[in-house]
């Protein structure tokens, strides 16, 4: 095995909950299987690299970032232990680790079948992971290098000015963002919360039935609930616009999930369409992008065929998958954005008529330069700008300057307060959350209760500890109690909330679905979920997937959703989760009020702290020249 000193450390963090059981287990199998088990790089680099992906959910392990460290600075809170060695030991120089990996046969290079893969000296992956990232960028590459699609430039300048009149910003970047979706096979729209990315995808639909009338268009997104948003705000747009009849009919009012979409197969990590059973499609859109894993959209593209057009539609800035990767990040990172090239501005301007008033135009463009496209301007927070300004500032890291809107907001939309004791947190709870619940089980329908409900939310940061969701969800119960709104004695008491947190196929309810206790007809307790044509579907308690309370939830979980009043709970020591993309995800779930619980010195830590997810994306991208259209 590895050295004593190695072996001692792992298991050290191991005790501590800083490594997990698979870790060690995964680096005792490699080991083994590779014959060598004195290496104390090579045995090092399978442990890391099992931490990276399945804790840190990094796509692969970043040896450079890694090497002649010590352990304090990979697991900072190994610092609380007293044992020297976590102080005194470093890790490997970058050639030592590489020079052993080289020797490991079960580490392989690009092209060969071998559990894992070291790409270009640089990085370690675990087989598939490479493959997924690798399927992933030849798929949009070649996309990219089809060239611009041919369009009736006449049809496509009335369509982009009828549709977008008013702009608010020079240039229209709702109307750039079309004007790419609708000439290239690939493009990428992103916006914060309110800058009209659902209403810019609606029309780019009309547009495209304007260019072809039978060309078909599927639309998804990655969760159950961000799909029935989605689904609303077409049809929202759909009644706001002046559309042609037979125009209007053909928009697609339905939304799936991507795993719906893709067909899943029961027991199998598997989809019923793949390359070699394709979805038929023209055109897909998937919605809510930033929440996609890589090997989520390494499958969807999988199941494209090479002529299909994709339309990537999400906010860079939000949390990335809970799964490992930060797909749409490095997208729009290795892009450029807001640096086009010169024939782009040209063609658009010939097109649309408006100049897109680039002053520092890209000369050798990236191979994404004119694929991707940032919305800017929120109708959302026109009359409430607040929280469109706050969430400016937390994409900023200004602390400064965010406080300073929540100590001097007239519109009294930001409210925040230090973060209560552990002890003196139900008290402070009871005095905010019980009038606001109260319209929730006084409500005569499940209708009017789950409207009501959906209307405020607590999110958390994490799911334990005395901050965390589980622990708040009791005391919103006790509370409840004490008001009489509930009986602690029932498990399916009427107007408690649940949240499903496993798939159940049979029943079509999926991990992320929200839905009530309420009374039937018959007086009996059932559980309504609200589908996506907001009719209800009843389902027996006793027929429940996996599920809990979801009073307060994560943050995480919130992605995909909105409520008119948001609380958001930090906890009281800057944990490594924190970050300004979890607090900005937080904010922007709200639409008219957002309540902050946080010490100050936990959010300067979190504002100043970014997610940084170990991927080779990028450099597919950044490593090859601009494409000629």
């Amino acid at each position: 095995m590895a050295s004593e000193t190695v072996s001692r450390i792992a298991g050290q963090l191991y005790g501590a909950g800083m490594l997990n059981a698979i870790d060690l287990k995964f680096s005792h199998f490699l080991s083994r299987l590779s014959g060598d088990r004195k290496s104390e790089e090579a045995y090092l680099s399978y442990l890391l690299l099992s931490h990276t992906v399945l804790t840190e959910k990094h796509i692969c392990l970043d040896l450079e970032a890694v090497s002649e460290k010590h352990i304090t600075d990979l697991f900072p809170d190994a610092g609380n232990t007293a044992d020297r060695d976590m102080f005194s030991y470093q890790t490997p120089t970058l050639s030592a680790w590489i020079e052993a990996l080289h020797l490991s046969p079960v580490v392989g290079k690009p092209g060969e079948y071998k559990p894992l893969i070291l790409s270009g000296d640089k990085r370690l992956y675990l087989n598939r992971y490479y493959e997924y990232e690798k399927t992933l960028a030849a798929s949009i590459k070649k996309r990219i290098e089809r060239g611009r699609i041919p369009v009736d430039s006449g049809k496509l300048k009335h369509g982009l000015n009828r549709f977008f009149p008013n702009p608010r910003t020079s240039p229209d970047w709702q109307k750039v963002a079309s004007f790419a979706a609708l000439t290239r096979y690939f493009s990428v729209i992103s916006g914060g919360p309110g800058t009209g990315k659902t209403y810019t995808i609606t029309n780019i639909m009309a547009m495209l039935l304007e260019q072809n009338p039978d060309v078909k268009i599927s639309v998804c997104a990655p969760t159950g609930k961000a799909a029935a948003r989605l689904q609303e705000s077409i049809k929202a747009v759909k009644q706001l616009m002046d559309y042609p009849p037979g125009i209007c009919q053909k928009i697609p009012e339905h939304a799936s999930t991507i795993h719906r979409l893709l067909g899943v197969l029961k027991k199998s990590p598997y989809f019923k369409h793949h390359k070699d059973n394709p979805l038929v499609t023209d055109v897909l859109i998937v919605d809510e992008a930033s929440m996609v894993s890589l090997s989520l959209l390494s499958k969807l593209f999988d199941a494209l065929s090479e002529r299909s057009v994709v339309v990537l539609v999400g906010d860079k800035n939000q949390l990335a998958s809970v799964e490992a990767g930060a797909v749409f990040a490095d997208i729009c990172d290795a892009s450029e954005i807001d640096r086009f090239s010169s024939e782009f501005a040209v063609d658009f301007q010939s097109v649309s008529g408006e100049s897109m008033n680039i002053a520092d135009p890209a000369e050798t463009p990236l191979i994404l330069s004119d694929c991707v496209v940032e919305l800017k301007y929120s109708y959302r927070f026109e009359k409430i700008p607040a929280i469109g300004n706050l969430s400016s500032h937390v994409n900023k890291g200004d602390t400064e300057r965010a406080m300073d809107l929540f100590q001097n907001d007239p519109s009294r939309s930001l409210v925040h307060r230090n973060l209560p004791s552990a002890a003196d947190l139900e008290g402070m709870l009871a005095a905010s959350v019980s009038d606001i619940f109260q319209d929730v089980f006084s409500s005569r329908s499940i209708k009017d209760a789950m409207g009501c409900f959906e209307r405020f939310r607590i999110l958390c940061s994490q799911r334990h500890g005395d901050f965390g969701v589980v622990s708040i969800n009791q005391m919103v119960e006790k509370i409840l109690y004490h008001r009489k709104y509930i009986d602690p004695g029932k498990r399916f008491y009427k107007g408690r909330p649940i949240l499903i947190i496993q798939n159940d196929y049979s029943l079509k309810l999926y991990n992320g679905d929200v839905g009530m206790i309420w009374e039937d007809e018959n007086k009996m307790m059932k559980v309504f979920f609200q589908d996506q044509e907001n009719n209800f579907r009843i389902i027996s308690p006793a027929r429940l997937p996996a599920h809990e309370t979801v009073f307060a939830m994560t943050i995480h979980k919130s992605q995909g959703s909105e409520f008119d009043h948001v609380l958001m709970i930090l906890p009281d020591s800057s944990l490594k989760l924190l970050s300004r993309e979890l607090v900005y995800t937080g904010i922007t779930r709200a639409r008219r009020k957002i309540e902050l619980w946080a010490n100050r010195s936990v959010l300067d830590r979190a504002f100043c702290t970014r997610v940084e997810r170990w991927s080779g994306l990028g450099d597919y991208f950044l490593g090859l020249p601009g494409m000629k259209r």
